[in-house]
């Protein structure tokens, strides 16, 4: 066999693996609760802002823009105040 086609072959077989892993991964929610899109007041006395928040268990774990963020559950927040920590 060549070496041109020994890492063809190669290359393949590398390709295929990393779209099966890819293909687990994505599919598994990371977090148990995403609220999308609310006014977030954090209690720091700053003016409220739009963000995302999102939560393992009982904790929240993340606020930001998490566009393509996966979860096991989903609340449109659009419109609405979210107030963690209350």
């Amino acid at each position: 066999m060549s070496t041109r086609k020994l890492l063809s072959t190669i290359l393949t077989i590398m390709l295929l693996f990393s779209s099966i892993a890819g293909a687990k991964t994505r599919a598994l929610p990371i977090y148990d609760l995403l609220i999308k899109g609310g006014r977030v007041v954090d209690g720091s006395g700053r003016a409220g802002y739009l963000a995302d928040v999102a939560v393992i268990g009982d904790r929240i774990v993340r606020i930001g823009n998490l566009n393509g963020v996966r979860a096991s559950r989903v609340i449109d927040a659009r419109g609405l105040v979210v107030a963690p920590g209350f």
